[in-house]
């Protein structure tokens, strides 16, 4: 009988924790270990995905009101399937899998999954805050706290977690991601980009984390002295209905601007970018987003914050933080006058780094230990 792990995720959207287990999931891994997953809210993108992998997968539809009512089920279905491990994902994940674990009399061994950096708790909100802190006050009773930078980790130290039984597991990425020409050609015929255009791309949720304020303005300020340059956006609430987003874009550029919204596989339609722009102003882990724009031979631009440093080397443009508009603007510059021959060898040397440090075969291989470890 394989043994069993269950994995305790806040939700099941397009993010990249979500992701990561995902990947988790559909490999090789699931062929050894029995896996389940509890999404402590409701149905996601990736619920169904899991479950076409054959992987069962419980919706708690979780909220403030009804946090006690839905320890039953939680309870239930721990007591059911009996796991030798319990594996949370992320801060209410990772207190979801400490309370599931005390419910059961067969305590199975607890691993934490942390999936974010901490490079100032004052930028998080109060709940979150709270959140955290509850993670630093039981870290001892995890077996072992995975974090998936060596930032994230050393962060998360000096706040106070448990130093004992950690591990750095990166997120590994599948090198069968590369730049598709067809594709390329078909979307950009799609948007109207031209031979000549340069498309800035920028994926992420919309979320004052994210920065977008800031590479907005800094964007603006490259459109309005060059007529040669697009911007594309992907992420969930990236849209024209939303007023927060909109009222950042003088009307004049609107047309500058190309939304796609949430997309289930962001990396296709990435296709199109000449530069990638990751301007998350704190939070960030390791970001699945900046190595598939490596992958594609994106040259890529990022704010030096978590693991982004980790990911990219030398391969790419790191901006210390604090970042500002003029950085941003300055370094948008300078890859924009680079000809297409010099972005595609600046590009290539990101995607042999991710290919070289960053495999999918790696990072399973390390998920294999720690269950091997406590299954």
């Amino acid at each position: 009988m394989k043994p069993k792990v269950v994995h305790i995720i806040s939700d099941l959207g397009s993010g990249g924790a979500e992701r990561s287990l995902f990947k988790l999931a559909e490999s090789n891994l699931a062929n050894t270990y029995d896996f389940s997953v509890i999404c402590l809210q409701g149905e996601g993108m990736y619920s169904q995905k899991l479950r076409r992998q054959g992987i069962n997968v419980i919706a708690l539809n979780l909220n403030y009101f009804n946090f006690l009512f839905k320890l039953f089920p939680l309870a239930s279905y721990l007591y059911k399937v009996r796991p030798q491990i319990i594996q949370g994902w992320m801060y209410h994940g990772n207190i979801a899998a400490l309370i599931g674990k005390y419910m059961l009399f067969a305590k199975p061994k607890l691993v934490w999954n942390i999936r974010h950096s901490l490079h100032s708790i004052k930028y998080e909100k109060k709940t979150t805050q709270a959140i955290i802190y509850i993670n630093k006050a039981f870290s001892q009773a995890a077996d072992l706290i995975i974090y998936n930078s060596s930032n994230s980790l050393a962060q998360h130290n000096k706040y106070g977690f448990a130093k004992s039984l950690t591990s750095v597991i990166e997120n590994g990425f599948d090198e069968t991601i590369e730049l598709n020409i067809m594709a390329r050609n078909e979307l950009r015929e799609r948007h109207k980009f031209t031979e000549s255009t340069v498309v800035i791309g920028h994926v992420a949720r919309f979320h004052p984390m994210k920065g977008h304020e800031v590479f907005i303005k800094a964007a603006l300020m490259i459109l309005e002295i060059n007529p040669c340059v697009e911007i594309l956006m992907i992420g969930r609430n990236i849209d024209w209905n939303n007023a927060d987003l909109i009222k950042q874009i003088p009307k004049d550029y609107h047309h500058r601007f190309t939304f796609l919204g949430e997309v289930d596989n962001a990396a296709q339609f990435m296709n199109a970018m000449d530069i990638f722009a990751l301007s998350s102003l704190w939070g960030e882990g390791f970001p699945n987003v900046l190595g598939e724009a490596m992958l594609l031979k994106i040259p890529c631009i990022a704010n030096n914050i978590g693991g982004c440093d980790e990911i990219m080397g030398d391969t790419g443009i790191l901006i210390d933080m604090p970042c500002s508009i003029d950085k941003w603007r300055a370094h948008l510059t300078d890859c924009i006058s680079m000809s297409s021959e010099e972005r595609s060898t600046f590009g290539k040397r990101g995607r042999d780094r991710v290919i070289t440090s960053f495999s999918m075969d790696r990072t399973q291989s390390m998920y294999d230990q720690v269950y091997k470890q406590f299954a």
